[in-house]
């Protein structure tokens, strides 16, 4: 008796299934039908206009300060790491 009862439920399930991918199917059917093609009507936009620099660019930046500076504090932190290393290292 209860197999009989899990047949009908698992054929229903399949039933519901089938029929939810047909209305799927249709909906994507329909909807193309509906777009079509657009031509025109999908190109839109501004035009857009780009200046060209036409000069040697000059790529000498000022990085050897800012690296020396920062390198100059990456070894005060090491200082202080060191330091308190040292005090609280039990002798």
């Amino acid at each position: 008796m209860e197999t009989k009862i899990l047949n009908i439920l698992f054929l229903a399930l399949i039933v519901i299934l089938f029929i939810f991918l047909v209305a799927i199917i249709m909906i994507g059917v329909f909807e193309k039908e509906e777009k079509g093609v657009g031509g025109l009507k999908d190109i839109t936009g501004a035009m857009q206009s780009f200046e060209v620099f036409h000069e040697t660019p000059n790529f000498d930046n000022p990085t050897k300060k800012v690296s020396q500076r920062y390198d100059d504090k990456y070894f005060e932190y090491l200082e202080h790491i060191k330091d308190r290393r040292e005090k609280s290292f039990m002798r």
